[in-house]
């Protein structure tokens, strides 16, 4: 057996415990991918869902999309950041019913960057869309932020610290401003 084959069997067992992994770079295939497993897993039955993480992040409209799949999972999802939460994987963690980090873990907030420089995009309504959605993508995550930490707008943009910073949380501090409901 090789381990291609392996891996498909491992995965399939862990699928069958309701089990997902959230590993690597957030991309739209992932989120497709999660969000598809989601919808099975809801067909199936309305058991918890446990999403492991470990991630650097990634785009932030594929980790959008994997907000929305979680929060409207008919069975509660919950998270337990294994190694890492960093940008969109820290978004994603605070959709989860129940957001638990290992003590060695982290997670690594801040605001969303632009990936494509604006200035290459053909006129000023194009440069003005993309703004727009970027600008909304940010809002989103500042209110989920805000919502699951009990931290105010403000709090939580001084801590995502618009530009280029970004705030190193070790699990103690994550607990401590609510990033994460338990450290396990």
């Amino acid at each position: 057996m090789d381990t291609k084959e392996l891996k498909t069997e491992f995965d399939l067992d862990l699928f069958r415990k309701r089990i997902l992994y959230l590993h690597g770079e957030i991309t739209d295939q992932m989120a497709a991918e999660v969000g598809a497993a989601i919808v099975w897993l809801n067909a199936l039955s309305s058991e918890p869902i446990t999403i492991y993480v470990d991630s650097p992040g990634g785009k932030a409209g594929a980790g959008l999309d994997i907000v929305d799949a979680i929060k409207n999972s008919t069975a509660p999802v919950d998270a337990i950041i294994y190694r890492r939460a960093n940008s969109m994987a820290s978004v994603v963690t605070q959709a989860c019913r129940r957001r638990m980090i290992m003590r060695g873990a982290e997670m690594l907030l801040h605001a969303i960057r632009v990936d494509r420089p604006l200035d290459v995009l053909e006129d000023d309504a194009e440069r003005a869309k993309s703004l727009a959605e970027i600008s909304g993508m940010q809002r989103r995550v500042e209110e989920l932020f805000a919502a699951r930490t009990g931290q105010d707008i403000d709090k939580i943009r001084q801590l995502i610290r618009v530009g280029e910073n970004v705030t190193r949380l070790n699990a103690e501090k994550a607990l401590e401003l609510g990033f994460v409901d338990k450290i396990i």
